[in-house]
């Protein structure tokens, strides 16, 4: 079977392989859910050309790249694809809704009509999480009595936070996390980053390949700087500098439970797992440290991240942690 290869990414070949075996019997709506940042859209929209493509059986093989419908999807002009997103706004939380219903309405209002190229409709939600509790009504009454040869495909970042029933009314289909390897490669011989500098990347994305972009790579340097030589005065211009950048404290907190998982894994003689540009350092760094001791400040770490969605002083918050840190090494020290 040939694979899309133009259009999806390395690591989602054998995705796409399940995919192409599930579409056998063909769903009216399909909720794709996975990670952030690791090319779900990409892989979805790849599935909306195989569907629209006239020589692709519906979707049982990958689209034919040569067809009056792929030529439209290639230059973004399809009149049978009708897309709802949410591009201007990335950050989507729990208690935000950027898709209404005016939105959705339009496109329901669209796809009563017969198709202009006598093939499917297709509806593209994204992230469908981000849809009012209106639009997500007016999806779910669509769902209930789907149009004739319409399929929508939602996609989501967190399938937790769509509404059971839309959930129930779709077949689901999970994009796995992508394999280090394969990303790796990508990034380098696509993108032209040194295979350390990707590995390192995806350590500390969660191994999502496209969260680099929205990485404050300096921010983290300053903070590898501040855990390899702790001092009280770097501590507190670290943590001034955190809370002016406004970033997420999300990053502080991953960044210092991998730290410290680091440090027990040293400890107990397992090796670095996740800062491993700096194993030397991180070896010599514990040194004469007890173990009970470094689980404890991990611990404590844990306790104050539980608030990080709360009101209290993000600067606070790091200071209270790293001051923890800094007193650590200096027990070291005076043994």
């Amino acid at each position: 079977m040939k694979m899309n290869q133009d259009m999806i990414y390395p690591w989602q070949q054998m995705d796409w392989q399940r995919l192409l075996k599930q579409s056998d019997m063909l769903a009216h709506a399909w909720l794709f859910y996975g990670n952030k940042y690791i090319g779900k859209s990409v892989f979805v929209m790849a599935y909306a050309k195989a569907l629209l493509c006239e020589n692709s059986q519906g979707a049982m093989r990958s689209a034919c790249g040569h067809c009056q419908s792929c030529l439209l999807f290639a230059v973004g002009n399809h009149p049978d694809l009708y897309v709802i997103d949410d591009q201007e706004n990335e950050q989507i939380t729990q208690h935000q809704a950027m898709i209404n219903i005016e939105s959705v309405r339009e496109v329901i209002e669209k796809v009563q009509l017969s198709s202009q190229l006598s093939g499917f409709k297709v509806v593209f939600i994204h992230p469908v999480e981000a849809m009012s509790v209106q639009a997500a009504n007016a999806l779910l009454k669509e769902l209930e009595e789907p149009v004739s040869q319409t399929i929508f495909l939602l996609l989501s970042h967190r399938k937790e936070s769509v509404l059971p029933t839309i959930v129930s009314r779709c077949r689901s289909f999970m994009l796995l996390p992508p394999k280090e390897e394969a990303v790796c490669d990508y990034l380098q011989h696509t993108m032209g980053i040194e295979r350390d500098s990707a590995r390192r990347k995806l350590f500390f994305s969660s191994g999502a390949p496209f969260a680099s972009k929205h990485f404050p790579q300096a921010l983290y340097d300053a903070f590898v700087q501040c855990m390899l030589q702790p001092k009280l005065l770097g501590i507190l211009d670290f943590a001034q500098r955190y809370a002016l950048e406004k970033q997420p404290l999300i990053y502080f907190f991953d960044w210092i439970y991998k730290w410290l998982a680091d440090m027990i894994l040293c400890l107990e003689e397992h090796g670095v797992r996740f800062n491993v540009y700096v194993q030397k350092e991180m070896h010599h760094l514990v040194q004469g440290l007890k173990l009970s001791h470094v689980w404890a400040l991990l611990d404590q770490s844990n306790k104050v991240a539980y608030y990080q969605q709360t009101a209290l002083n993000a600067r606070l918050q790091i200071e209270s942690i790293l001051l923890a840190y800094l007193l650590l090494s200096l027990e070291k020290d005076s043994l």
